[in-house]
């Protein structure tokens, strides 16, 4: 302890009985030692560099922005780009794109459906684009297609 004082240091008392040398005279405090290196003291006592602060500050920011857009409402049906509920099963608009790939003469992966809706119970419209002709099928739910007609 005596040369550490000889020094200009402190040294203090560690738990576990041996003496730890610190590099500050005495009676500096841990907060005067952290402004003089640009640092920050937080509650507790500890210092926390400013670029870990930006940092914390950077992160609540972000979690306070994705809780507030969280917070929006979904949009009434009438303003959704799907209005119709009821629409054709995939397997029946395929069905129809392949008799309208007939009925147009062109391959059946240049036909695409557009559209479809119930008509009724039973059967399904779907609309179709074959090679940029227009074409409208009727199919009904066991997978017969009863119409392909040219719009």
């Amino acid at each position: 302890m005596r040369r550490a004082a000889r020094e200009g240091g402190a040294s203090t008392q560690a738990p576990c009985g041996r003496q730890e040398r610190t590099d500050r005279p005495p009676g500096t405090r841990v907060a005067d030692r952290a402004k003089e290196q640009g640092q920050k003291m937080r509650r507790g006592g500890y210092v926390v560099s400013e670029g870990i602060l930006r940092m914390k500050g950077l992160v609540l920011a972000l979690a306070a922005t994705a809780a507030i857009s969280g917070c929006q409402s979904a949009p009434k049906p009438e303003d959704m780009a799907r209005t119709s509920l009821q629409t054709a099963p995939a397997d029946l608009q395929l069905l129809c794109a392949h008799a309208a790939a007939g009925a147009a003469q062109v391959d059946s992966a240049k036909v695409l459906p557009t559209s479809s809706r119930a008509l009724d119970a039973a059967s399904y419209s779907v609309d179709l684009d074959a090679a940029g002709r227009k074409f409208t099928c009727i199919v009904d739910t066991a997978g017969s297609v009863k119409s392909v007609t040219p719009v």
